[in-house]
């Protein structure tokens, strides 16, 4: 065994074949059962700890989010958490807690793949969001050796990035949700969630309803 043989060994995961096993699972086993239309069911976890963490990866929830945005996660937290979360069952996904492009650079690095972003307005912001989600020539992610892609070992990871990612809007604001919903029905990209506490009592729910399933066309 060379030396870079070794070093590879002792950092990543291989099994018995000598493959290497990536730290999520592809394709995407939440977004391929969303694709597919059927239920999926998740919890939140907000307490910041990879002891809960881990219980909740030996779940048969299909995701749990982690959230950054109003827990008290910080990228260093949200690593411990992953370290304990690596091969679960259930999909990390991530509460960000702002919809920009180096936030989400850095949590792809970390090894994310599946977000939800909050206050999403308009057509405008939902597309930032892709863009920070995605490779060009679909987004404007940089390309770096991090731990998403094994510290550059998994040669497969960049080319099939994009088709894994899940992303999830979640609105909150003062805008009617009609009109959200024509904005980003024109825009077709992953999925939108409303908060109950933010849906008025005079909803337009067949309007709203219509744009909570949009697919994946980015143009």
């Amino acid at each position: 065994m060379s030396q870079r043989e070794a070093s590879i060994c002792s950092i990543h995961a291989k099994d018995l074949e000598g493959n290497l096993l990536v730290l999520l699972p592809r394709p995407n086993p939440l977004k391929s059962k969303i694709d597919d239309r059927q239920q999926v069911f998740g919890v939140w976890c907000s307490t910041a700890s990879p002891i809960v963490a881990e219980i909740l990866g030996q779940s048969d929830f299909d995701f749990v989010i982690f959230d950054a945005e109003h827990a008290p996660n910080d990228i260093s937290s949200l690593l411990s958490q992953l370290h304990s979360f690596q091969r679960a069952r259930p999909e990390p996904i991530l509460r960000v807690p702002h919809n920009d492009i180096a936030t989400f650079k850095r949590m792809s690095d970390l090894g994310f793949r599946s977000f939800l972003v909050p206050f999403v307005q308009n057509e405008e912001e939902a597309r930032r969001a892709v863009a920070g989600v995605l490779y060009p020539p679909d987004g404007m992610r940089g390309l770096a050796p991090t731990r998403s892609a094994s510290f550059g070992d998994d040669v497969r990871y960049v080319a099939e990035a994009n088709s894994n990612v899940q992303l999830i809007l979640q609105h909150c604001g003062t805008q009617r949700k009609s009109s959200l919903s024509r904005e980003l029905m024109a825009f077709s990209w992953g999925l939108v969630t409303w908060p109950p506490i933010w849906v008025e009592s005079d909803t337009d729910w067949d309007t709203l309803l219509s744009a909570t399933r949009c697919r994946i066309s980015q143009s």
